[in-house]
């Protein structure tokens, strides 16, 4: 592969290393002072320990930084042995040397490494490396390594040549490659990948990657060369054959160039729609009137849009971290509501529309729709929670008060004559079950027509409403009322074990109503007539005792109203 980057050193090509090669420094064996060595290494430590420690005694070293420049520095050093680290960025140490391999099977190479890891030095058999030292870089042990391959690369000088090097590296790379004459810009030299192209030996490039360059650039790069100041020049963005290249020149001989293209079009393309998917996300996140969140399992809160400070009653997402200590789960009314939402998620992955109550800043109470997906770890664990979160207070009110006018007494605020149905077979049912003595009480006001002949029906409103708050008052917690009609209400009695304890509210009652009633302008009187009947003595159904307490209050009504009575199976009723 070709380096994007210069190489770090090329001791071969200065004053200083033709004077080695041409006069060898003395060093006591083993010998290696006829050696050229490419060392790769990603450490620049470890490349200043190589050439402080081992480079003065070799004919010729080149330090490379990275795979991919060490693959460039070999076809234009022609080395005779290559040290290289196994994990490098870009092209890793071992895919260097399977690469290196396939150009010259002959040459040595010598891995240097820290790791012991078994499957690394089974990879670097199979290559046909067989020679390592460790690291920190191990000078005695390289030198006799290097000194082992000496004979190697004595046999190898006299069989190969620069030129099929060259040729070697340049067919096996997979994108297009070319030699081309620096004088005339005719291609010596194609591989597979340009010749696809159209480009082959003996054209000129004039139409396809010779616009990515001018002359200038030519010169420039040769004479930067010559002073080992850089390394290949670089094109980005070159338009050529319908695609988009990033094209590479370097000099690998005198008057020879070498060119390669990278064809970068899909990464451009992917590059250009992930900018257009992250604006667009950006501008949803940001603009979005629904809270949008990205928490941790344990509510975290890891981001979250200025939305959703709005929806918990927040300036800014800012303040709302600091309030609630970057976790959200602080903001739950009910602290098993998170837990709620992580064990749909562990079963679905997916939940949409969860309903819970939050604490807004200043402690109002509002209602939110939650929807969320688990985003998993590779263990598949849940990672992270992100998803949606929309105020549905309003909504909620809206549907809590369509639900209590159906069940409900819009005037009194008492439970209406359905709900009265549906709690009396509850808390009927329940005293079979657990053996609790009730008493149904009929409420029906005397004399109520009166008030609205006499003061208006707006008048009669106002007592009934006060009526239903004496009447509240009256009963206890465990104990049910609702208004069944115009003036007329009806109230169950939780465990009512005896018969005086239910005259004795019965009697509260008749008290209570008749207490003068009072509005603007006005002031008026009515009565209760009160009729009792008990479970389980007078009937096993709902349907039975409020028979009985009906024909109950209508005897105390006979019975000159503003009275209780209480039913009798002998036809004879007990006046309270």
């Amino acid at each position: 592969m070709i380096p994007s980057s210069p190489p770090t050193t090329s001791s071969d090509l200065s004053p200083s290393a033709a004077a080695r090669e041409s006069e060898p420094l003395p060093c006591a064996a083993p010998r290696i002072d006829d050696l050229r060595v490419l060392f790769v290494d990603d450490d620049p430590l470890t490349r200043a320990v190589f050439a402080r420690g081992i480079g003065p005694g070799l004919a010729a070293f080149h330090l490379a930084d990275d795979g991919r420049e060490g693959l460039f520095a070999f076809a234009r050093f022609a080395p005779d042995v290559v040290v290289a680290d196994i994990c490098m960025p870009h092209v890793s140490g071992l895919e260097m040397a399977q690469t290196i391999r396939s150009m010259r099977s002959d040459i040595p190479i010598i891995i240097a490494t820290a790791f012991d890891n078994i499957g690394y030095l089974k990879q670097a058999i199979e290559i046909g490396v067989y020679r390592y030292v460790g690291k920190p870089l191990e000078i005695d042990s390289l030198i006799s390594c290097l000194a082992e391959c000496g004979e190697t690369v004595k046999r190898r000088r006299e069989l190969l040549a620069q030129r099929h090097l060259n040729e070697t590296v340049l067919h096996s790379l997979p994108y297009p490659a070319m030699l081309l004459a620096r004088a005339d810009r005719r291609i010596m030299l194609a591989n597979k990948a340009a010749m696809d192209l159209g480009l082959s030996a003996g054209d000129r490039d004039e139409d396809g990657f010779g616009f990515a360059w001018s002359e200038q650039d030519l010169e420039a790069l040769e004479f930067q060369t010559g002073r080992q100041e850089r390394g290949p020049a670089q094109f980005f963005g070159h338009a050529a054959f319908g695609r988009i290249w990033n094209v590479t020149l370097a000099m690998v001989g005198p008057g020879l160039v070498f060119v390669s293209a990278a064809d970068v079009t899909r990464n451009i393309e992917l590059e250009r729609a992930l900018r257009q998917a992250e604006a667009t996300y950006r501008t949803i996140f940001e603009n979005a009137v629904e809270g949008i969140f990205q928490t941790s399992p344990d509510g975290s809160i890891l981001k979250a849009n200025e939305a959703m400070a709005r929806i918990f009653g927040y300036a800014s997402t800012t303040e709302m971290m600091e309030a609630l200590g970057g976790n959200v789960e602080s903001a739950y009314l009910e602290p098993g509501y998170r837990a709620q939402l992580l064990d749909a998620l562990q079963k679905n992955d997916a939940v949409t529309g969860f309903e819970c109550q939050i604490l807004k800043k200043g402690g109002d109470v509002a209602w939110v729709s939650v929807s969320a997906r688990a985003v998993r770890d590779e263990n598949g664990e849940i990672a992270r929670l992100e998803g949606l979160t929309e105020d549905i207070t309003e909504a909620k009110r809206r549907e809590l008060e369509l639900k209590k006018r159906a069940t409900h007494d819009e005037l009194t605020g008492l439970p209406n004559r359905n709900f009265f149905r549906s709690q009396a077979e509850h808390m009927l049912a329940q005293a079979k079950r657990t053996g609790t003595p009730l008493a149904m009480l009929y409420i029906d006001l005397d004399d109520f027509k009166d008030v609205n002949d006499s003061f208006g029906h707006h008048a009669g409103d106002e007592v009934l409403r006060q009526i239903a708050g004496r009447l509240t008052g009256r009963l206890r917690k465990s104990d049910f009322l609702a208004r069944i009609g115009g003036d007329e209400f009806f109230a169950i009695l939780w465990n009512m074990d005896c018969q005086d304890k239910t005259l004795d509210i019965a009697r509260g009652i008749v008290e209570d109503v008749h207490r003068p009633c009072q509005g603007q302008g006005w002031t008026c009187l009515v009565g209760a007539s009160v009729g009792v009947s008990l479970y389980p003595g007078d009937g096993e159904s709902v349907e039975e005792l409020v028979k009985k307490a009906d024909q109950a209050m209508y005897q105390a009504k006979r019975l000159g109203k503003n009275v209780c009575q209480i039913f009798s199976e002998t036809g004879a009723f007990d006046c309270g």
